[in-house]
């Protein structure tokens, strides 16, 4: 874990802390180079070069899915395509990714912290965001199983937005449904992608949590903070505020 010293006047301003959900509150065995995503990566990328019109070009390269529905939408968007073609498109991309989640988190089991960690931070009145690429069906059914959705003070899923991860509107709109500046917001999540999307908001700090589904980013990024247990965010949080190293 790296020293929390330098951004401890960061943390002592705290008014929230928004999490990622996927490996971040709950653990997962996301392999991002496995025959099952290489799968739906290219079934997505194929569904849109032939039912919608988006070159081939623009989603090659794209290793993820979360990158191809952002390319794909701006795409159209640029296009000046209906409204009405645009749902279509999403509701093609979002169904696709649906049901590669429903198989890759078939195993999936919340953080034996998390609840402990949701708690010291109510305890402590700041308020708290979900920010996932999950869809607002699958976040909320997961929430509901593990009993900790009354926690959040805002949920905000890619489904809920035009422009989901990795652009930053996503977290922005979770930062703004929370009533707060993203001066006043700490990111904990296991995705070097969010640790980007924070940096070029301007978040108060950022926290990587280490996980077997954290994977390498394109973007080079660096978080202000690394654990590798969720538990040691309250200590972190605290020991700023005490102003205890």
């Amino acid at each position: 874990m790296t020293s929390p010293i330098s951004v401890g006047n960061r943390i002592r301003s705290l008014k929230g802390v928004v999490f990622d959900l996927d490996g971040t509150l709950t653990l997962v065995k996301f392999k991002y180079n496995s025959p099952l995503h290489s799968t739906y990566v290219n079934r997505l990328k194929e569904g849109l070069v032939r039912l919608y019109g988006i070159p081939r070009d623009i989603i090659r390269e794209s290793r993820f899915l979360s990158e191809i529905r952002e390319k794909a939408v701006c795409y159209l968007e640029a296009l000046g395509a209906p409204e009405a073609h645009l749902r279509r498109m999403l509701s093609f991309v979002d169904s696709l990714i649906d049901e590669y989640s429903s198989r890759e988190l078939s195993s999936v089991r919340l953080d034996p912290e998390a609840i402990h960690v949701l708690n010291a931070l109510r305890s402590m009145a700041l308020k708290i965001g979900l920010c996932t690429f999950s869809s607002r069906q699958v976040a909320l059914r997961f929430l509901r199983r593990f009993n900790i959705i009354d926690f959040f003070d805002a949920i905000v899923t890619r489904t809920d937005v035009l422009h989901a991860k990795p652009n930053p509107l996503q977290l922005l709109t979770t930062i703004e449904s929370l009533g707060l500046k993203p001066s006043n917001v700490m990111l904990v999540s296991d995705s070097l992608m969010d640790v980007a999307i924070g940096k070029s908001l301007g978040l108060a700090c950022s926290v990587l949590i280490t996980r077997e589904s954290t994977i390498p980013y394109p973007v080079m990024c660096k978080p202000d903070i690394v654990i590798d247990r969720l538990g040691i965010l309250v200590d972190l949080i605290r020991g700023a505020r005490d102003g205890t190293p």
